[in-house]
């Protein structure tokens, strides 16, 4: 997800966006029944027929027809206002689909519904992110890790928010919890490599992509970001190997700009100036 860009000094390559993490699984929430009382069975038919329509709603929603999952959705919450796998869901759709505001109004509700869960707090914080309102979506976050300290991804996206508001030294810190939180998990590594960089710290930044890219191989975004910190070390022989696989994989003026410094650096001059060209041709595309 593309929240900024910030040249590299010294090179024509740019470095790539960090990412704030999307995919978001559906929370362990259970729904919380229906509203109302009486003795007439009137609430329970209305809990029956909210459940069936969420449940077609999800899963339109998990094959990918957010149209319709939306549609489902929003009648399964009209019938059952206090489902929280309903509301859940659909702010999730509403988020995929760029409603992002009415994304938010689904995931206050599930927080005001469910005060102690914090996935509605990290989701809530993500659309406010999204939307460039970066100090609500810290206070969020916070708001997350208050309730469960290993939610590692409002860790990392408190982290990314930091950055975006110039505090690297508190993203370096956010990410970094993340990764302890969360060792295994290569989105963590990967922005706590973002972060490294912005601090100036290119020689543990590799690592830490590293780390990412040992955890999941063949990540273009990650390897770009490989292949800047060791350009930016002048480790030239090292970025070329890197960077020929990204333009494999998915190939970007991105990744022939670096090819280009690289191997400028190495001081092959003609070879640059031919992946520039070819940086040149897929600008645009």
């Amino acid at each position: 997800m593309s929240m900024n860009l910030s040249k590299r000094s010294g090179g024509k390559g740019q470095k790539l966006p960090y990412r704030t993490l999307l995919a978001i699984p559906l929370g362990l929430l259970a729904a919380a029944g229906c509203s109302g009382g009486g003795s007439s069975g009137a609430p329970n038919t209305r809990a029956a027929g909210a459940s069936a329509l969420y449940a077609k709603g999800d899963q339109a929603y998990q094959s990918g027809d957010r149209v319709a999952a939306i549609k489902d959705l929003e009648a399964a919450v009209a019938a059952d206002p206090k489902m929280l796998m309903a509301r859940e869901r659909l702010g999730d759709a509403y988020k995929d689909v760029g409603r992002y505001e009415d994304a938010m109004v689904e995931y206050r509700e599930l927080a005001r519904l469910d005060p102690y869960g914090p996935t509605s707090y990290y989701k809530l914080g993500v659309t406010q992110q999204l939307l460039g309102r970066l100090e609500p979506a810290a206070e969020n976050y916070q708001k997350s890790l208050k309730l469960d300290s290993r939610e590692w991804r409002s860790r990392m996206n408190l982290g990314l928010v930091r950055l975006a508001q110039g505090k690297v030294d508190e993203a370096v810190k956010a990410t970094k919890l993340a990764t302890e939180a969360a060792p295994k998990e290569a989105d963590a590594w990967s922005n706590y490599g973002v972060a490294l960089d912005a601090g100036g710290n290119p020689a543990d930044a590799e690592q830490a992509y590293r780390m990412a890219l040992t955890l999941a191989a063949n990540q273009p975004g990650t390897m770009l970001n490989l292949s800047q910190s060791l350009l930016a070390q002048k480790k030239y022989d090292q970025v070329l190997p890197v960077v020929a696989e990204v333009v494999k994989i998915e190939d970007s003026t991105m990744a022939r700009r670096i090819y280009g410094d690289a191997l400028k650096g190495q001081g092959k001059t003609a070879e640059a100036d031919e992946q520039y060209k070819k940086a040149e041709a897929l600008r645009g595309k």
